[in-house]
């Protein structure tokens, strides 16, 4: 939070303040949804999901164990992280089936 608050010319009392009362958070849950968004983006990256496990891009968003993120990651999105892999795996690579009943674009013969 230091270096955070040199960054923002602030003082750590008043980046403290200002993340747990406009963020109604605290600076750990501040930190760990930043790093969680960031293991979305990476895992919604085929380029990196299909290149890295789940355990290594939980080190490089900055998790020291595995256990730490998975509870965050659950805690956050609601899912498990293999689940959303899956999830994101599933959606992008499926196409979407039609509902077509019928042509209803049809000419009447009169």
């Amino acid at each position: 939070m230091d270096r955070l608050a040199k960054l923002a010319d602030l003082t750590y009392p008043e980046v403290s303040t200002l993340i747990n009362s406009v963020l109604k958070k605290n600076f750990y849950s501040f930190v760990n949804d930043y790093r969680i968004r960031e293991a979305q983006r990476i895992l919604s990256d085929p380029n990196y999901s299909k290149k890295y496990t789940i355990e290594t891009i939980s080190k490089n968003v900055g998790f020291k164990t595995r256990s730490a993120f998975y509870n965050a990651f659950k805690e956050i999105t609601g899912v498990a992280p293999k689940f959303y892999l899956k999830t994101i795996t599933t959606n992008t690579t499926q196409p979407t089936k039609s509902k077509k009943k019928g042509n209803k674009n049809k000419e009447r013969k009169v």
